[in-house]
């Protein structure tokens, strides 16, 4: 009776070692975490100098705006 539990348990290693069904969700889940810590790298600065960049040119347009004389 051992033996057959025995076999039973090495057969089921087995099969579980070669079943590759899962590797898929975790291929995606590691590509996920991959690009969130280089948005979270590279990301950041960016949208600050994105920021940065378009209140320059805010502040420079609204420098040259002469508003028209009232009517």
């Amino acid at each position: 009776m051992q033996a057959r539990v025995q076999g039973y348990a090495c057969r089921r290693m087995a099969r579980l070692l070669s079943d590759d069904s899962g590797q898929d969700l975790i291929e995606y889940a590691l590509l996920t975490g991959i690009i969130a810590i280089g948005w979270v790298l590279v990301g950041s600065p960016l949208t600050q100098r994105m920021v940065n960049a378009y209140q320059a040119w805010n502040s420079g347009a609204d420098a040259i705006w002469i508003p028209p004389p009232p009517m």
